[in-house]
């Protein structure tokens, strides 16, 4: 089993973890089984918290994949971790591993860590997209002359986080029939998308969103 080192940061909300009322953390699960991304209107917890010990749960997640443990010695360790740290009795761990291993077993918050896991080892991750146009006059003879022509270009400019999660930019020139080809490419990947969405909805598995996290 590995030894964890829990950020000082990530202290504090792994014990409201550990410490929250039974009643308030089963409404949490209900409504994490409801929805991974969107909790609400939790009766005993304000929404700041929940989302708080949302992102907590989610980085347990992560962590536990990136080490590949299995669940029981997963929660051991975390548990062992945090009373070092914070050095609550040592009779409360079992009740803490006990407390991590259910958590992670619901399902809805391990396919949203998932997702943001798989989608970070892409090499170049979409973040944003703006398109500037431009019109330039075209002169044949004398630029102090009446413009024979004027062209309309347009830019794309496309920001991206790269694998070493950096945001970066790069920028393409384009001309109208460009901008039909764009628009053509992505109706069909929305096409795609929603025939896709058909198919495995017959099969009752669920398509969820590549930055659902």
């Amino acid at each position: 089993m590995a030894e964890y080192t829990i950020p000082k940061s990530q202290r504090p909300s792994l014990d409201k973890l550990r410490t929250i009322p039974e009643p308030i953390l089963q409404r949490l699960i209900s409504a994490w089984t409801r929805s991974a991304n969107s909790v609400s209107s939790v009766e005993g917890i304000s929404d700041a918290e929940a989302s708080e010990l949302t992102i907590a749960l989610l980085e347990l997640f992560r962590v536990r994949e990136y080490f590949d443990e299995k669940i029981p010695e997963f929660a051991s360790g975390v548990a062992t971790a945090l009373q070092r740290d914070l050095k609550f009795p040592t009779d409360q761990i079992p009740a803490f591993e006990d407390r991590i291993a259910r958590l992670l077993a619901v399902t809805p918050i391990a396919i949203s860590a998932k997702t943001t896991s798989l989608g970070m080892e892409y090499e170049r991750r979409f973040c944003t997209a703006r398109i500037l146009t431009d019109a330039r006059p075209v002169f044949v003879e004398s630029p102090s002359s009446r413009p024979e022509a004027m062209i309309i270009t347009h830019t794309l400019r496309l920001t991206f986080h790269d694998d070493t999660d950096e945001m970066r930019e790069v920028y393409l020139t384009l001309n109208s029939k460009d901008l039909i080809t764009l628009r053509e490419l992505v109706d069909r990947a929305e096409e795609k998308t929603k025939s896709l969405t058909s198919l495995f909805a017959a099969s009752n598995v669920p398509v969820v969103e590549l930055n659902e996290a």
